[in-house]
């Protein structure tokens, strides 16, 4: 039986209004799992001393006895997704636990979750979509590079239900054993050589959008991970939603409880009550998280964000 004492949670606190995001998750994690769990952030070395994070962020991490990990972002300043990678990889050097969870940080805990106890190297959910997945001749071409035949599984996307190849979205992410914690390395490995591909030549590999230089290799991550998988010959298990769950393609929470559920942007998470009341709630016990919200909304410029929203009132409803 896996307790919560054989995790470790890690992912990254980006700078500037991202570390509201990651304030959140912490404080989730900390009141959902209490002092027992392991939760290690990575704060990346490209924003400077203590990855660049407001002091009330770094403040309210001490409280909450969060280990701070310094990381380097190992595919290129222009992925800065590429430090969930990098923190991934300094979260399997030092953690002491069998298993260790990887989450995106527009994330909440909501309930103690319940790993599967089957035999398995790697949990993860389907993406949402298939999106640029459904392209077999990226495929082809991405499994070409390391000698590696396509793969025969097939899976469904679970908002539309379409069939692709296994391809995963990454917000939540469970690796177990030794031999689960070196597709860390791998990973990092197989985008790296999927990027230099795209590099030499940007239409054989379709993972982003080619219009905008900030997001040709948008998907980097997820389109990496299950070659990852397959390269090292890893036991997977098919997650459901209730670990990795769609807030925005959802619009409202299930009546049944969920472990995690990805809200991608303050408007999908105001427009629903119960996180609207989390909020309230939280800044109610922990005023630093009001602070942080203050001090950090006026540097925000997308409208509808959540630091932005939060930044207004300590019981905010939903946007209109």
């Amino acid at each position: 039986m896996i307790s919560d004492r054989d995790i470790t949670f890690t992912f990254v606190a980006h700078k500037g209004p991202f570390g509201l995001f990651a304030a959140l998750l912490a404080l989730s994690l900390r009141q959902t799992y209490g002092i027992g769990v392991r939760i290690a952030v990575g704060l990346p070395e490209e924003h400077g001393e203590n990855g660049g994070l407001e002091a009330k962020t770094l403040a309210l991490f001490a409280s909450l006895d969060i280990t701070c990990m310094s990381i380097t972002n190992p595919i290129s300043a222009e992925y800065p997704i590429g430090n969930k990678l990098g923190c991934l990889k300094r979260a399997s050097e030092i953690a002491v636990t069998p298993i260790i969870v990887l989450l995106d940080t527009d994330m909440l805990a909501l309930v103690p979750l319940r790993l599967p106890n089957e035999d398995w190297d790697v949990a993860a959910k389907p993406a949402d979509r298939a999106g640029r997945a459904d392209r077999l001749s990226t495929w082809t071409t991405i499994f070409d590079l390391f000698r590696l035949p396509l793969p025969t599984a097939r899976m469904r996307s679970t908002v539309d239900g379409e069939e692709m190849l296994p391809y995963y979205n990454a917000g939540f992410v469970a690796i177990r054993g030794h031999r689960g914690r070196d597709v860390a390395t791998t990973w990092v490995e197989t985008a790296r050589a999927i990027r230099d591909a795209k590099h030499r030549d940007p239409q054989s590999i379709i993972i982003g959008d080619d219009r905008d230089p900030e997001r040709r290799i948008n998907q980097l991550d997820q389109f990496a991970l299950p070659v990852a998988i397959a390269r090292d010959g890893l036991k997977t298990f098919v997650l459901d939603e209730t670990f990795n769950y769609p807030l925005p393609r959802r619009r409202r929470l299930p009546p049944d409880p969920v472990y995690f559920v990805h809200y991608h942007h303050g408007k999908a998470f105001f427009a629903e009550p119960r996180l609207a009341g989390y909020w309230s709630d939280a800044v109610t016990r922990f005023p630093m998280l009001a602070e942080i919200a203050d001090k950090l909304g006026p540097t925000v410029k997308r409208q509808e964000n959540l630091w932005k929203s939060a930044g207004a009132s300590p019981a905010p409803g939903a946007p209109g």
